[in-house]
C-alpha cells in the first residue's frame, strides 16, 4: 500500500501520503477517525535543555480514546532523520504523563516516520519496531507486529487500563457533603422583595380572559416612538446610577409602559 517517498516531498506530504493512510485504513492500524487529533489539539512545550533546548514543540498527530492521549505520532520530511522525531515525541509524551499521578502513564505508543522509515515503540523505551515504510504491506509480518503494538484494539486496551486507574473506587454526590442535607432540607423565608412586586405582577400579567386587566389593553400599549422615548429615559438612568425610585408607580406610569 506505501512506497517510500523521495527526498523532494515535504512533511505536509508525510503526513497525508504515509501517517493519515496508516492510521485510518481498517487493514492498517484501524484507528477510528474521531479519535484522531491534529497539531492544533496540542499544547507547544519545551524540549531539552540548554543549548539543544527546542522551543515550542508540538507533535503531528495524536490518537485520545476516552479523552485519553494514548499515542504521539510524529511526522519529518524524508529529508530528516526519523530517530529524532521518535526522540521527539518521546519527550512530548514524558511531559503529557507527567501531568498524572505517580504510576498512570496514558500516553504509551509512540509512532515517528519521514515517509521512508517508520519507529513505533513505547514511550519509555527506545523503538521496538524499525521499518522501511515500503514493508507495511498487508498480509507482511511487520505489519502484524505494528498492529499488535499501536493498532486501535492495544490503544483502547491502554485506555481503558488507564481509566481503571483513575477512576475513583468511592463517589461521593456533592451535596451529600458537609452542610449539603441541611441545607437542602431547610426552609427558605420569604422574599421580602418579591412580596412587594408579586401583587403587581400578578396583576398586570395574569389574565383569565379577554376581558380581564382593562388597565393593560388601554394604557400599555403604546407607540414605537414612545418607546424610544422610554429607552432614553431607562438608558440614562443607568448612566447615573439614579435607579429606578424615581419613576411613578401608577399602571400607567413609566414602569408599566417600559415593561
Amino acid at each position: 500500500m506505501f512506497i517510500s517517498l523521495d527526498t523532494d516531498k515535504s512533511e505536509g506530504d508525510v503526513e497525508t501520503q504515509i501517517v493519515l493512510p496508516l492510521l485510518r485504513n481498517q487493514e492498517m492500524l484501524g484507528v477510528d477517525l474521531k479519535c484522531i487529533r491534529s497539531k492544533e489539539h496540542f499544547r507547544p512545550i519545551d524540549l531539552d535543555k540548554g543549548s539543544s533546548k527546542k522551543k515550542g514543540y508540538y507533535p503531528d498527530f495524536g490518537v485520545f480514546i476516552d479523552a485519553l492521549p494514548v499515542c504521539i505520532i510524529e511526522a519529518k520530511s524524508p529529508v530528516n532523520d526519523v530517530a529524532e522525531g521518535y526522540r521527539e515525541a518521546a519527550l512530548y509524551a514524558l511531559e503529557l504523563n507527567k501531568k498524572f499521578e505517580s504510576g498512570v502513564n496514558p500516553c504509551q505508543c509512540l509512532i515517528a516516520t519521514n515517509g521512508v522509515e517508520l519507529y513505533a515503540g513505547y514511550w519509555d523505551s527506545q523503538a521496538a519496531i524499525k521499518c522501511h515504510v515500503s514493508e507495511l504491506a498487508v498480509g507482511s509480518k511487520t505489519l502484524a507486529e505494528l498492529q499488535e503494538l499501536v493498532g486501535f484494539g492495544s490503544l483502547d486496551s491502554f485506555a481503558k487500563q488507564t481509566n481503571a486507574q483513575i477512576r475513583l473506587e468511592k463517589f461521593k454526590r456533592p451535596f451529600n457533603q458537609g452542610e449539603g442535607p441541611t441545607l437542602i432540607n431547610s426552609s427558605v423565608g420569604n422574599n421580602s422583595f418579591a412580596a412587594d412586586l408579586s401583587p403587581i405582577l400578578r396583576r398586570y400579567f395574569t389574565s383569565k380572559g379577554q376581558t380581564d386587566g382593562p388597565e393593560i389593553w388601554e394604557k400599555a400599549y403604546i407607540a414605537s416612538k414612545e418607546v424610544t422615548t422610554y429607552d432614553k429615559a431607562l438608558e440614562w438612568l443607568c448612566c447615573t446610577n439614579r435607579g429606578l425610585s424615581g419613576l411613578p408607580l401608577s399602571p400607567d406610569g413609566l414602569i408599566l409602559r417600559a415593561l
